[in-house]
């Protein structure tokens, strides 16, 4: 199955337990055979380390960068 997984954060590192748990998810359902497209809303740079973390376990890696809700102007 084709799945497309929708995150507002970077899973790894895991440094907390919603990325822990969403990690592993992103892992089992990839050992299972299911081809994972992650798209993730971050605030952060995608560095080297996490990409070579998530890579294995997916399809295609998305990052988009998540600009700051400063004023109601960033939402035009």
């Amino acid at each position: 199955m084709r799945i497309l997984w929708t995150l507002p954060y970077l899973p790894w590192p895991t440094t907390s337990g919603g990325k822990t748990r969403e990690y592993h998810l992103l892992r089992n359902l990839a050992a299972r055979g299911h081809r994972i497209t992650l798209l993730v809303q971050s605030k952060t740079a995608l560095d080297e380390n996490t990409r070579s973390a998530l890579e294995p376990w997916l399809e295609r890696l998305i990052v988009i960068e998540r600009r700051p809700l400063s004023s109601l102007r960033t939402l035009l």
